[in-house]
């Protein structure tokens, strides 16, 4: 009996194979549009290596609000940075945070400003591991000039790594991880 299936799947393979299901097989499948080199390299995001090391200090610069909702309990906090950026050069940045004392937990939206004006925007969740050390997952949400829709990768933030002075109230801190490479936007 199971000769027999085996037979009659083998006959019906074979009569589907020789005489079609009745209707015209495609001679071209044309999955993607045509398109040149140039075009689909423009599509393809690539990630490039990104370093920051820096100063964070307090500001009243106007600059640096940018329109952080704090929740009930948490501090609303200015600061101005200045650093070196792989990609940016000399760089001015500008970073409106929410520290919720209860948890530890920093939200920041923030911007990095490079020497010719070029900059890209970020949000981060920061935690402090200590009373003075802190680290951060940054993700770059876009940009202006060469940095114009820039990201990290999806699941990949920058790891931000830092301490802070409690006498001074800076912070000092390194940055790594990638970004979408500067200028693959345009």
């Amino acid at each position: 009996m199971r000769k027999t299936n085996v037979v009659v799947l083998c006959l019906l393979g074979l009569a589907l194979l020789l005489f079609g299901c009745g209707k015209e097989m495609p001679t071209e499948v044309n999955v993607l549009e045509k398109m040149d080199a140039a075009t689909l390299a423009k599509n393809i995001v690539k990630y490039v290596p990104y370093r920051e090391r820096g100063t964070l200090m307090p500001t009243t610069d106007p600059r640096a609000d940018l329109d952080v909702e704090c929740e009930v309990g948490e501090f609303e906090i200015f600061n101005r940075k200045d650093g070196q950026a792989t990609h940016l050069g000399t760089i001015i940045g500008f970073e409106n945070s929410c520290f919720n004392p209860s948890t530890g937990e920093v939200r920041v939206r923030g911007v990095n400003i490079g020497a010719n004006g070029d900059s890209f925007s970020f949000e981060a969740l920061c935690s402090f591991t200590s009373p003075t050390d802190f680290i951060c997952d940054l993700t770059v949400t876009g940009g202006t000039g060469r940095f114009e829709n820039a990201s990290t990768p999806p699941g990949e933030p920058i790891v931000v790594v830092g301490t802070f002075d409690p006498a001074a109230f800076t912070s000092v801190y390194t940055s790594s991880g990638r970004i979408s490479s500067v200028g693959s936007s345009k």
